[in-house]
């Protein structure tokens, strides 16, 4: 239901796994993610599940089917998980972008492979 929710009030889509979710919204030509979440036992084995980058796979392209040129995310201090979401998202090949006291800001610019790439959707 949650995900309805985020889709009707506000046109944030997500992919859920079995373990962890990423929020995302289309702006024009960028994708946005808004969250990524991975349950806390499973943190530290992210390398190892696959789930991450399956994940990060499938946003890359979701983008490029939505004609996007640019993932963007925004990490604010405050949160507890910045610093492994600031390395999990750099993982991903997204780059700092801007370092505030506040937030950092990754992005990448996406390659068109992506959109034909066969990455199995994951909901």
């Amino acid at each position: 239901m949650w995900r309805d929710y985020l889709k009707e009030s506000q046109q944030i889509d997500s992919i859920v796994g079995r373990y962890s979710f990423l929020t995302y919204q289309i702006l024009d030509n960028v994708c946005v993610i808004h969250d990524f979440y991975i349950r806390p036992e499973y943190r530290k084995l992210y390398r190892g599940t696959k789930e991450a980058l399956t994940i990060a796979n499938r946003i890359k392209q979701i983008a490029v089917e939505n004609g996007c040129d640019w993932i963007g995310s925004e990490i604010y201090k405050a949160n507890p998980q910045h610093d492994y979401i600031v390395d999990l998202d750099c993982h991903w090949g997204l780059e700092k972008a801007e370092e505030t006291p506040y937030k950092t800001v990754l992005q990448m610019k996406l390659e068109k492979k992506y959109a034909d790439d066969k990455i199995p959707s994951n909901g």
